[in-house]
């Protein structure tokens, strides 16, 4: 009894029972996953495929450039452990990477097995593919310039259209191979609608070889301003005035005048095939003088080349007003002079009267008479 007393006193035993119990914890703790996996039954294990997982390469990036492979995989991920399963499983919080180890490799394509890194313990997974082939290069940049490029639908039917990129060049990184073949570096441009007005979008830097296939670069930057100027359609067409309104009692007609008879449309093609000639309508009503209007060619459809046109519009008075006018001049006592400018239908009287007024006049200049008028003959 002495003896048992004596141990449970002993100071050093004290000691000896605390690192006891702070080697437990240790141990416990560093194989928490390993000793979770021995209490959990083979029906709690959980199950989930992470896709599109990225493949990390290590390489020397500075020397190399690598291209051609396959840079995602589907891994299936397996663990007794729920939380541990759905950590790894999420993308946010995942621990674990996929990754191919090229550092032994040179120049050339080569066929690389893939593994996981960083995985936790209590997690074990499942490549769905477990090799890729990839293409190393020696690493090479170069400045090119970027040709604007539109896609077939970009535009409307007939429209034309001239693009310029800013910047105008870019760098482009790649294998040297690849480099001797690109043959131009384009930005495409392929909005969602058909376009028939300026307009501006960003595009991608990609580079082509004389084939018209895709390589594989490197851009900086990536994308670049595309700014397009569009042009409609044109067409040349005729122009003609149709009259309008009625006819004053003293006009027989009008002399219209355009300041130039043709114009060049523009617009959809849609519109414009089927239009030949504008006509401009002319209302002549009350017009009495000489008028000069200006009329606008253009419309919602469409525009014009000139914009307007200007119209000259010219009366022409009947036979009847003109006689009539004539007549009342002489009969107000005109001189001779003045009754040489009758109008025409004054020659159609009879050739005795003109006979007798030829006389008539010669007596008058022969008498020195300066106020002899037309009414002497009329008697």
């Amino acid at each position: 009894m002495k003896k048992l007393v004596k141990f449970w006193q002993d100071k050093n035993l004290t000691y000896r029972l605390l690192a006891l119990v702070f080697a437990l914890i240790l141990f416990v703790n560093a194989n928490n996953d390993s000793l979770q996996s021995i209490f959990y039954s083979q029906t709690d294990t959980y199950t989930e495929t992470a896709s599109s997982v990225p493949v990390e390469l290590i390489y020397d990036s500075d020397e190399y450039y690598v291209y051609g492979y396959q840079n995602t995989v589907s891994v299936t991920l397996s663990s007794f452990n729920r939380v541990q399963l759905d950590a790894e499983y999420n993308e946010d919080t995942r621990n674990f990477q996929v990754v191919a180890d090229l550092s032994d490799l040179g120049v050339g394509t080569h066929e690389v097995n893939l593994r996981t890194q960083n995985l936790s313990s209590a997690v074990s997974a499942t490549l769905e593919t477990t090799s890729i082939t990839v293409t190393i290069e020696e690493k090479v940049t170069q400045t090119f310039s970027v040709t604007p490029t539109l896609s077939s639908s970009a535009l409307a039917e007939g429209y034309t259209s001239t693009q310029t990129a800013s910047p105008s060049s870019v760098e482009i990184t790649t294998g040297a191979d690849t480099l001797a073949r690109i043959d131009r570096v384009i930005a495409l441009v392929s909005p969602t609608t058909a376009q028939m007005e300026n307009f501006s979008q960003d595009a991608v830097v990609t580079a082509l070889d004389s084939s018209g296939e895709t390589l594989s670069i490197s851009a900086n930057p990536d994308t670049v301003s595309i700014a397009i100027e569009v042009t409609a359609p044109t067409k040349d067409v005729t122009i003609e005035t149709t009259q309008e309104g009625d006819l004053p009692d003293n006009v027989e007609s009008y002399t219209i005048s355009l300041s130039t008879d043709t114009a060049t449309i523009s617009g959809p093609q849609s519109v414009i095939n089927n239009i030949d000639v504008i006509s401009l309508p002319i209302d002549i009503s009350n017009i009495t003088s000489e008028t000069v209007q200006t009329v606008a060619l253009g419309t919602d459809d469409y525009t014009s080349n000139p914009e307007n046109v200007r119209v000259t519009i010219t009366p022409n008075f009947s036979t009847t007003t003109s006689s009539s006018s004539s007549s009342g001049a002489t009969n107000n006592g005109g001189t001779s002079n003045n009754g040489s400018s009758s109008s025409s239908s004054s020659s159609s009287s009879s050739s005795s009267s003109s006979t007798q007024t030829s006389s008539t006049l010669s007596s008058a200049e022969t008498s020195g008479d300066e106020n002899a008028t037309v009414d002497s003959v009329d008697s």
